[in-house]
């Protein structure tokens, strides 16, 4: 049993390119980048070295966007967790039988060596092993799209955003991609959120209330490693030397590289270039001057974190890797890019006091 009409495209965010297939099948034909704007996502996420093998990430994506887009497009939403995989499987059969396709929560390490064992996939890209880099990423979550189940075969079968085809996984192995060994207390793969879409109508104010909202949870986020403070916080760990003191030579090859390809191959500038084409939407679309602008500027801000990721590949090329924290170079662009993720907040901010569209986050 297979749910009809999945519209299937593959993105570049996990998370965003299941919404936006779930939303498409349901007519409610939206780009990745508006979600990604919609949902208020824009932000900085900064995970810190957790102990050893585990590896310093960043982000440009809020991990609240899921929540955020089932509030805007008047989703059913509802978390599920079950450490029971036999629960759990019953839920998605469920869940199937009624016509819902169902986002999965997995880990990353965990589903990417099941799909580089089983699909007989390349698994260097960029001139790197992604197996080194996997080893140091034991605690990072992937989604992926459940729209169908074998019972014959017992297997269920899914979307993912960086293949095209439907995929196939039995249910042992997707029970265990889902799950996490549970040495530190970490539960956030046992999760799976049930969607079932509303088409709504998107107008000019819900574009500017999306952006306020983001302004907000930028610079006052309640976390400590996410928004504004993040980025301070990422280049002060780069700049301290903690890096050099704390990982091997081979290490830290790994983590530039994983930092390249998240900063500048998967989301361009940490999705500072998808955010500069939804603001480009929003002057298209409605006319509403200065997002122009500003969307100009996001697309030079995205070139500076490409130009800090570019230097890492470098770097992680080199055999002089301990080099690039004596870099001044790199300290240029870093203190640069501080300073324009500033400017940009302001820019927005602007914008919306401009177009007296504001909401009481401002």
């Amino acid at each position: 049993m297979i749910i009809e009409g999945i519209n299937h495209n593959k993105g570049l965010s996990c998370h965003l390119t299941a919404i936006r297939n779930i939303l498409n099948t349901q007519g409610a034909m939206m780009e990745e980048r508006k979600l990604f704007g919609l949902s208020s996502s824009m932000t900085i996420n900064y995970s810190k070295m957790a102990g050893k093998n585990n590896f310093p990430i960043i982000s440009g994506l809020n991990s609240q966007c899921l929540d955020n887009l089932a509030t805007f497009f008047q989703m059913d939403y509802r978390h599920y967790f079950d450490a029971d995989s036999c629960k759990a499987h019953q839920m998605l059969v469920d869940r199937l039988n009624e016509n819902t396709p169902v986002i999965v929560t997995v880990s990353l390490k965990k589903y990417r060596e099941w799909l580089f064992s089983n699909k007989s996939m390349e698994n260097r890209q960029f001139g790197f092993n992604i197996e080194s880099i996997l080893s140091g990423l034991k605690w990072v979550g992937h989604v992926i799209l459940v729209v169908g189940y074998d019972k014959r075969k017992d297997e269920f079968k899914f979307y993912e955003n960086t293949l095209t085809e439907l995929q196939s996984i039995s249910k042992t192995d997707l029970m265990s991609v889902r799950m996490l060994n549970n040495t530190q207390g970490w539960n956030i793969f046992n999760e799976a959120f049930i969607i079932r879409p509303a088409p709504v109508r998107v107008e000019a104010r819900d574009y500017i209330e999306a952006v306020t909202r983001n302004i907000y949870t930028y610079l006052y986020s309640t976390h400590p490693n996410c928004g504004y403070h993040a980025v301070h916080l990422f280049f002060d760990d780069f700049h301290s030397g903690k890096w050099r003191d704390y990982y091997s030579k081979e290490e830290l090859a790994s983590i530039f590289y994983f930092l390249y390809f998240t900063i500048d191959t998967t989301s361009g500038g940490l999705f500072r270039k998808y955010y500069a084409m939804f603001l480009m939407d929003i002057y298209t679309t409605f006319g509403l001057e200065k997002f122009d602008d500003v969307s100009n500027y996001y697309k030079e801000l995205s070139k500076l974190w490409n130009k800090f990721a570019g230097k890492l590949l470098m770097y992680a090329r080199s055999d002089d890797i301990y080099e690039a924290f004596n870099d001044m170079s790199i300290k240029e662009v870093t203190d640069t890019i501080i300073e324009a993720e500033a400017e940009g907040i302001d820019k927005l901010s602007e914008c919306v006091r401009n177009h007296h569209l504001r909401t009481k986050f401002i």
